[in-house]
């Protein structure tokens, strides 16, 4: 489940997990969360939002930001193909940082990036 989330550009096989099982669910081809069960987990739900509206403070909204998203994720948020991110990571050209074999791109990095860039163009109107 982890390369096919990751080529289809989810970041968490979790994520794709929980798709496949309400999909199967959808269809019958799986027993859904009782209604009782279902019950319980909106509650638990709603409680949970209501404590993190009493309790937001700036250090937890910037740990809830991503400190890096993958050329994937940057390339559709830029609005580009992913080989052309690819390129402009070969040439230097895009922050990143490279985990081993993995190529991450800092998202303050990257917004400071797109700002930079932006700053000579004007929108043709």
């Amino acid at each position: 489940i982890g390369e096919v989330a990751s080529s289809l550009g989810i970041t968490s096989p979790e994520t794709l997990r929980r798709w496949v099982r309400q999909a199967e669910a959808d269809r019958g081809l799986r027993e859904a969360p009782s209604c009782e069960g279902a019950e319980r987990l909106e509650d638990r739900c709603r409680n949970s939002k209501a404590d993190r509206r009493q309790s937001v403070s700036p250090m937890d909204l910037r740990i809830r930001q991503p400190m890096t998203i993958s050329v994937v994720e940057a390339a559709r948020l830029l609005g580009i193909s992913k080989s052309h991110a690819y390129e402009l990571v070969r040439r230097g050209q895009l922050p990143h940082v490279r985990l081993g074999r993995r190529v991450v791109i800092p998202f303050r990095e990257l917004d400071e990036w797109v700002h930079d860039h932006i700053d000579g163009f004007t929108v043709a109107g």
